[in-house]
């Protein structure tokens, strides 16, 4: 499963593997 994180500001982050090592995408949320 992928783990969604609240940054500040208003986008998500998403961590695909969540190890450190993954890619993690960035998703803006208006």
């Amino acid at each position: 499963m992928e783990k969604w994180r609240w940054r500040k500001g208003k986008h998500l982050v998403v961590n695909g593997d969540g190890v450190g090592g993954g890619h993690d995408s960035v998703l803006f949320v208006f």
